[in-house]
């Protein structure tokens, strides 16, 4: 049997509902030398008959059935471990990646043989599939190892990661329930360098009953420890204190009032201890501002938020404001 180019890793867990087509849009994509790994994490929805049906269909499909639930992290670790092909290709059950995706990696990956990860942008869904807003992912080798001090630089279902430089960091922390795939970029990014694509070619789907909604204080005590694990990864672990990574949770949770000024005051502390050119970061800077608005609804400081956004990197600026505007086309 030859070794497939990737390997699409798709953990499941209760998610019947979407796996048809979820499933699909997976074997729809005009790249076709994958393997297709379905690990179910005991599932008690039924969806295991569904599972059966199409890896019958499909040889592409490996169907992994754990008999009893071991969490994500424990199954995302069992895939890096089955996986055959020396790229793995991250996909969730209830997301949607445009048919092109795995095309569109696999061709900049060939370009660029020094990536240890890429990802792409993306549209946020509704459980119905019903456009309602952006995920927005930075784009630049030096603006994703900057915008890892703040926020998760990568959206899981969208990425394509090295499986030996993932088996060499130790795969995903065990630890990390939630946020796993945060601390296992900042590994890989020590390995070798990160980007991601500028197109959006995941539909993320917003699910209430996903593990970060359910367990909103878990999700961000562990987005907390990952922004710390960055500071110290930066060489800045005297800025890593409680206070400082507090502020940075905001950006991610909403500014307590008079807080945005702190918040911004450390990134200018920041910058300065860990300089580089403007255009290298430019569209990190871009993107905290836009997110920076994004949480204080409207007022004069989202004015203040849209404008810097706006001077630090105008073209990204208005292809998030045209694709807000118009959604998916």
């Amino acid at each position: 049997m030859s070794t497939p180019a990737v390997t699409v890793l798709m953990t499941v867990y209760n998610a019947r509902a979407y796996l048809d087509v979820g499933i699909r849009s997976i074997l729809g994509q005009t790249f076709r030398d994958l393997e297709f790994l379905i690990i179910d994490d005991g599932s008690t929805d039924g969806g295991e008959e569904i599972l059966k049906a199409w890896a019958g269909k499909d040889s592409r499909i490996r169907l992994i059935l754990n008999p009893v639930n071991q969490g994500q992290t424990v199954c995302l670790n069992q895939g890096i471990t089955e996986a055959r092909a020396p790229w793995i290709a991250r996909q969730d059950a209830d997301d949607l990646p445009h048919p092109q995706r795995l095309e569109l990696q696999m061709a900049e990956l060939h370009r660029r043989p020094e990536l240890v990860i890429l990802g792409t942008n993306g549209w946020l869904i509704t459980e119905d599939g019903t456009f309602c807003g952006l995920i927005n992912a930075p784009c630049g080798e030096e603006s994703v190892r900057w915008f890892t001090l703040y926020d998760n630089p990568f959206i899981h279902a969208s990425v394509c990661f090295r499986r030996d430089a993932a088996l060499a960091v130790g795969k995903y922390d065990p630890h990390f329930r939630i946020t796993q795939d945060y601390d296992l970029w900042l590994k890989l990014l020590k390995t070798g360098p990160g980007d991601n694509l500028p197109q959006r070619l995941i539909s993320y789907r917003v699910v209430d009953s996903s593990l970060s909604h359910q367990k909103a204080e878990a999700t961000a005590s562990e987005a907390m420890e990952a922004n710390r694990r960055a500071f110290v990864q930066w060489g800045l672990e005297s800025h890593a204190t409680r206070s400082n990574l507090a502020l940075v949770s905001q950006l991610r949770d909403g500014f307590v009032p008079g807080k945005r000024a702190e918040f911004w005051a450390l990134h200018r502390e920041l910058e300065k201890t860990r300089p580089a050119p403007a255009c290298d970061r430019a569209e990190a800077r871009c993107l905290l501002h836009w997110k920076a608005a994004g949480k204080l609804g409207a007022s004069a400081a989202m004015a203040q938020e849209m404008s810097a956004s706006l001077r630090a990197q105008p073209d990204l600026f208005f292809s998030l404001l045209r694709d807000r505007m118009m959604g998916p086309r």
